[in-house]
């Protein structure tokens, strides 16, 4: 009760210069790089989360072989209640397909994920969707071209990008995705 918390604070000078330095850090690269996820191992999927894997890379696999045939696009929908292994199998089809396009030392991810809210998209170790599509969050916001700094950083976000998976689609309005 005694403490004096003036006299111990950081001064204003200092907790200005700290914001804008945050501030700066965010435009720079504001979560662009790799995510670290929870340690999978895919071979532990079974039932239908091991199909839905399955299907994915046997896919990716058509795919980086470079063929004449190339598969049409891959479209899934996967549901499921509260606990059944979504995340799960998410970051394991992300974990595998890492390793499947990796040359190495991988410095990029090449599956998105997205969720309409903060807490979705950290669940999945992924972006809110106004964050990965740049989409303005400020309620009546008109959708304006982007600049050109922020349209070249978009460009290399996406650039590499082999897979997109959005979680709670439920969560989702219609004029999101429109």
């Amino acid at each position: 009760m005694q403490y004096n918390w003036i006299e111990q604070s950081p001064d204003q000078t200092l907790v200005s210069t700290a914001a804008k330095w945050l501030a700066e850090k965010t435009k720079e690269s504001p979560n662009d790089s790799i995510q670290e996820l929870p340690e999978v191992d895919y071979r532990m999927l079974k039932g239908d989360q091991r199909n839905v894997f399955l299907q994915v890379m046997a896919y990716f696999k058509k795919l980086k072989t470079g063929e004449n045939d190339q598969p049409e696009t891959l479209r899934l929908n996967v549901d499921g209640t509260a606990g059944t292994g979504k995340s799960f199998l998410i970051w394991a089809i992300t974990t595998a397909l890492r390793e499947l396009f990796s040359d190495g030392t991988i410095t990029y991810d090449p599956v998105v994920r997205l969720a309409p809210t903060g807490v979705a998209a950290f669940g999945i170790r992924g972006w809110t969707i106004n964050f990965g599509l740049m989409i303005p969050v400020k309620e009546g916001s008109e959708f304006n071209q982007l600049g050109q700094s922020s349209l070249a950083r978009f460009q290399t976000r996406w650039k590499e990008i082999k897979l997109l998976i959005i979680d709670e689609k439920s969560m989702v309005s219609r004029s999101q995705v429109g």
